[in-house]
Parts: C-alpha cells; sequence; structure tokens
C-alpha cells in the first residue's frame, strides 16, 4: 500500500459490510480537523433533527419537552437577533415538527438524538502514527468512538498504552483485510452540542 488514499474505500467497505453503519462521509470537517472517514449507525427511533451550528442546537436543548418555554427565556440564552431568533431559527423548527409555538411560548416535541445514533471517526496514516493519534483525539470532541488506521506491518511500532489511556482504537490495513487491533472505548467526553451537530448532518442523509 503506497498512498493513504488506497486505505479509504476499504474502509468504508468494512464499516458498511462489517461494522453495520449506515452513512459513510470522507473528509468531514467539524471544526475540529478533518476525519478521513466518519461513519453513523442510525436506530429506528431516532429523532432527526437538521441543525446547521452548535448555537441552534443549544437553543433547541433549552427548550423543554413539558412546560412551554417563554421566547425571551430563548431569547437570553441567543447569541442571534430577536427577529433572526424569531423568524429563521425556531420557525424553521416549528415548520419541521420539533417545537410547537403558542403565543411568545414554545415546547419540544422530540428527544435529542444524542445517545441513539452511535457515531465513529477514522484518521487513516501510512506511517506517522503519532500524527494520527493527534488527529483523533481531536475527533473525540464529537465522536463515540474514535481509531486510526494504519498499515499492518506499522501496528508493532505504536505506543498501545497511550492509546489504550486515550480510549481511542486501531485498525490494521493490508489490501486484502481489515483488523482491529485495538478495540475503542465509547468516549464519556464528548461535548453533546458538537456530537449533536454532527450527528443530525449525518442522520439527515440516510434515506
Amino acid at each position: 500500500m503506497r498512498f493513504e488514499k488506497e486505505m479509504i474505500p476499504l474502509l468504508n467497505n468494512y464499516l458498511i459490510s462489517n461494522l453495520g453503519f449506515e452513512k459513510i462521509i470522507n473528509e468531514f470537517n467539524s471544526g475540529y480537523g478533518i476525519a478521513d472517514v466518519i461513519g453513523i449507525k442510525k436506530k429506528p427511533d431516532s429523532a432527526i433533527y437538521s441543525f446547521s451550528s452548535v448555537f441552534e442546537v443549544g437553543i433547541i436543548s433549552k427548550i423543554s419537552r413539558k412546560n412551554w418555554t417563554l421566547f425571551s427565556e430563548i431569547m437570553n440564552e441567543s447569541m442571534y437577533s430577536e427577529k433572526y431568533l424569531k423568524y429563521n431559527i425556531l420557525n424553521k423548527f416549528v415548520k419541521n415538527g420539533f417545537l410547537i409555538k403558542k403565543k411568545n411560548q414554545y415546547k419540544r416535541l422530540r428527544e435529542l438524538p444524542n445517545e441513539y445514533n452511535p457515531l465513529i471517526a477514522i484518521e487513516a496514516k501510512l506511517i506517522n502514527w503519532k500524527a494520527a493519534f493527534s488527529q483523533a483525539l481531536r475527533y473525540k470532541k464529537y465522536a463515540d468512538y474514535t481509531y486510526i488506521a494504519i498499515p499492518d506491518d506499522i501496528a508493532s511500532k505504536i505506543d498501545i498504552d497511550l492509546f489504550k489511556e486515550n480510549k481511542i482504537g486501531i485498525l490494521t490495513v493490508n489490501k486484502y483485510q481489515i483488523k482491529v487491533f485495538l478495540k475503542a472505548n465509547k468516549n464519556p467526553k464528548k461535548d453533546v452540542l458538537y456530537s449533536l451537530v454532527a450527528k443530525s448532518y449525518l442522520s439527515e442523509q440516510i434515506t
């Protein structure tokens, strides 16, 4: 294997065929680096929101499902102008069936999908596993599971304890197969807001 890009189709196929991921995107820019491969599993009961920024996620998460939330309370948590918040953001979610409105009050109709759609991010490198590790650390901002992918003849050179300590997994790749050299543990420290943006972007593309 001479080029990193040769690993990408193999990783895409592995996630779909072996691990059951439904949507794969390559070169995914989350604002925390560009992951070579990102995938998501959509579960039947997951709610799909069309979030375009962490600020929208923050707004929706402040609106109660049980009680009515006043527009003034939402405005206090917002960085947007009153007009933009009401007519661009909140109206969008009302039209999409995520919110209902009564005068100047809102109520959320759906749960947030932060734990429903497992998300994986992978950084592929031919030789420099340390650079891959540094990138994978960044993807933990939003991913449930994070891996690096390297050729199988590089695996013996890796500091395994470093990966175990940071709950990052390792996939070894050759032209014939992909193996789990070290299984990633679920990431308990992801930022829920950034995770929701990434997951909603992927989920709404699953047909």
